[in-house]
């Protein structure tokens, strides 16, 4: 529960916000230090030992996401702009605890009864006050805008069964997730998870007009590196943690 409060309000929440402030050139690269956070975290709460090794290999992870994202805007500036960068740390913040959060309670109950419980959390706060506070945004900076007409368009859009596919795809890869950070320890599973910066750039590539540049190369070779430094030897692999039965 505890990790559905702290992921979804400040986690998704805040990601968002510092979407709309600062868009997605800073926000990107400030977020991706949520593995830093939650191995100070784990290393706090969780006991978790993490070696110098781990520690080169996460700073690694993190360069090289920055690398991928980082794009200067154009025009950066004002008292939002900086608001957005606060919100993006906070995103990051509440991902990390997250993390901890449900590692804890997972030593207690089944990865999949505690990714339930978040959903169920998670979704009641969207319900009930995320989404209310956006729309009430919405109406109070645009007067005349006709929010429920917004809604019926959006929800009989032709790109509804994406968002439908999209949300199967995201669950069976938040169960991969929750059931990766049970067996392998928060560190090191968040370390895994970053490389969606990587996998971005690939998809981007394969789908998309994305130019390759000499940072991507950089940045995805920082990543490959840092997420085996994370790992340690690949024998270490087979060293899960200490799940209580």
């Amino acid at each position: 529960i505890w990790g559905a409060l702290l992921g979804a309000p400040l986690g998704m929440g805040g990601y968002l916000m510092a979407l709309s402030m600062a868009g997605p050139a800073y926000v990107l690269p400030i977020t991706s230090l949520y593995p830093a956070i939650a191995a100070l975290l784990a290393l706090v709460f969780l006991k978790e030992r993490v070696s110098l090794r781990a520690w080169g290999g996460l700073a690694l992870c993190v360069i090289g996401a920055i690398a991928i994202g980082y794009t200067p805007p154009e025009g950066a500036g004002g008292g939002l702009f900086y608001l957005g960068i606060a919100f993006a740390f906070l995103a990051a913040f509440g991902w990390a605890a997250e993390g901890v959060c449900v590692t804890s309670g997972m030593d207690f109950i089944e990865p999949a009864v505690a990714l339930n419980v978040y959903q169920i959390v998670s979704s009641l706060l969207y319900a009930g006050i995320i989404v209310p506070l956006a729309l009430w945004h919405l109406s109070a900076s645009a007067p005349g805008c006709d929010i429920p007409g917004l809604l019926a368009r959006a929800f009989s859009s032709p790109g509804v069964g994406c968002f439908a596919l999209a949300g199967v795809v995201g669950c069976i890869s938040y169960r991969c997730w929750y059931k990766a950070m049970n067996m392998a320890g928060v560190s090191r599973a968040m370390a895994l998870n970053i490389t969606y910066a990587l996998w971005g750039v690939l998809f981007g590539a394969l789908f998309t007009d994305v130019e390759i540049t000499r940072s991507l190369v950089i940045g995805a070779a920082a990543i490959f590196v840092g997420m085996f430094l994370v790992i340690g030897n690949p024998r270490d692999i087979i060293n899960l943690r200490n799940v209580s039965s």
